[in-house]
C-alpha cells in the first residue's frame, strides 16, 4: 500500500473516532495513540509532531497526527 492510500484509510477511521474536528488536542492525540501526554509533549517541542499553539495549549491537525504516526511506524 502506498502512502497515500494509508493516509486516507487512517484519516477515514480516524474521523469516525473523533467526528466533526480537524485538530485534536493533546489529549486526543494520547487517547488516540495510546502513549502518553508527556511523549505528544516532546515531539511538538523537538519537532518530529507538528502543531500550532492555540492559547495555552497545542492543537494537532489529523493529518499531522497520521504522518507522525506513520514515520514512526505506529498505529493511530
Amino acid at each position: 500500500m502506498d502512502d497515500v492510500t494509508e493516509l486516507a484509510l487512517r484519516l477515514e477511521s480516524l474521523d469516525r473516532q473523533i467526528p466533526g474536528q480537524d485538530m485534536l488536542t493533546v489529549q486526543q492525540v494520547g487517547q488516540v495513540a495510546k502513549i502518553p501526554t508527556a511523549t505528544i509533549y516532546d515531539a511538538l517541542r523537538d519537532g518530529r509532531l507538528k502543531g500550532t499553539r492555540q492559547g495555552t495549549g497545542w492543537r494537532v491537525s489529523k493529518i499531522a497526527y497520521l504522518r507522525w504516526q506513520i514515520a514512526r511506524g505506529g498505529q493511530p
